[in-house]
């Protein structure tokens, strides 16, 4: 399970290795674009804890270093009100 928290650096390869994801040498690739053009990944389901609250949720694991931190769309805000406190610095998670 995986614990959301901030990630000051990117989200690519190694960090998905350190959390126990793992890839076979016949597994599709696919490329996304959009945040990093021509970006590699594979798809997994994890499950993520945030506060209280466990749920699955989809995800694009980086197979590069070159992938930023980004919250997605896909379950967490199907889940989730998330509140963008700029001012505070903070980000707030309501489950739905």
């Amino acid at each position: 399970m995986i614990k959301l928290f901030f990630l000051k650096e990117k989200f690519g390869y190694k960090v998905g290795l350190n959390l126990g994801l793992n890839i076979q040498l016949d597994e599709p690739v696919y490329t996304l674009g959009g945040v990093v053009l021509g970006l590699p990944v594979v798809y997994r389901t994890i499950k993520v804890q945030i506060g209280v609250h466990e749920i699955s949720c989809r995800i694009a694991w980086a197979l590069s270093e070159k992938a930023p931190a980004v919250l997605g769309r896909l379950d967490i805000f199907d889940n989730f009100h998330v509140e963008f406190r700029q001012d505070e610095r903070k980000t707030v998670f309501t489950k739905v």
